[in-house]
């Protein structure tokens, strides 16, 4: 291999890491904003009972595992968009109840890029 191509792969490498290491703290910020919510909706809702939801009831009407559930509220891991569906129908919140807070990069930009548009008109 000749020393520009190899630059150039390097360079490709570095960039795409360092794009991968961005969407790594984004994802992890994601999951904490969610993890957040979980958790706060978990202490405020109440059991057709009027109990405060454990995490036992909690796990037997989503079917998750009551660690599943400490896991996703410390904001460790994603979980599919049928576990989202579960644990939105068992809190009886809306989506914005759960996924508040949880903006990515392109909702940032998309609003930085719709403010200056405002602007410039």
């Amino acid at each position: 291999m000749n020393f520009a191509y190899e630059k150039l792969i390097f360079m490709a490498k570095t960039t795409n890491t360092k794009e991968y290491e961005d969407k790594l703290r984004e994802d992890a910020e994601v999951s904490r904003v969610l993890g957040a919510n979980l958790r706060r909706l978990r202490e405020i809702s109440k059991t057709s009972d009027g109990w405060k939801m454990p995490f036992a009831w909690l796990a037997r009407i989503t079917a998750l595992s009551r660690s599943s559930i400490w896991r996703f509220e410390r904001g460790d891991g994603g979980m599919t968009v049928s576990t989202l569906v579960r644990l939105r129908e068992a809190y009886g919140c809306t989506w914005d109840d759960l996924l508040g807070g949880c903006e990515s990069n392109i909702v940032k930009e998309r609003r930085k890029f719709a403010s200056e548009v405002v602007r410039e008109v």
